[in-house]
């Protein structure tokens, strides 16, 4: 009974770590951004490509994986040296499988953008795909520029 518990918790909160991918959406705003001031800037898009946004390895997808693992192992075998076994076993492919499924459920399609400002610079901004798939070369962009982001929206 007491594995059961654990088990349905480990998966609860693997399913509570998925929710915590962030947006890289040019449309999508965290809630300390409303209400503030940003800084507009006009440019014209001199090329743009798809890239990959990959997640950055916290660890916690391959945490969560080794600890299902290793409670899911241990119940294997019927000694205490057939559990010990198998928890470790069970941790180590459960991290694998956990770090694996934490990259993909948090990687995204992107976009880079090479622009030129109006006076003269040229500049790069990688955001998501999503709300950008319309923007090609020679538009021209509004970029919105918050404390520690950047966007670019076409105008």
């Amino acid at each position: 009974m007491y594995k059961r518990i654990c088990i349905a918790g480990a998966v609860l909160a693997a399913l509570a770590m998925a929710g915590c991918a962030t947006s890289v959406s040019p449309n999508s705003y965290v809630r300390g951004s409303a209400m503030s001031e940003m800084h507009v800037e006009l440019a014209t898009v001199e090329a743009v490509r798809r890239v990959k946004i990959e997640a950055q390895d916290k660890g916690v997808g391959a945490g969560a994986g080794a600890a299902m693992g290793a409670i899911a192992g241990s119940s294997l075998g019927s000694g205490v040296h057939d559990a010990a076994a198998g928890a470790i076993a069970g941790a180590l492919v459960g991290g694998v499988a956990g770090l694996l499924a934490d990259r993909a459920a948090n990687e995204r399609e992107g976009v880079e953008i090479i622009y030129r400002l109006d006076n003269g610079q040229t500049r790069a901004l990688v955001q998501g795909l999503e709300g950008s798939e319309d923007i090609r070369p020679g538009d021209r962009i509004r970029l919105i520029k918050g404390q520690y982001t950047v966007r670019a929206v076409k105008l």
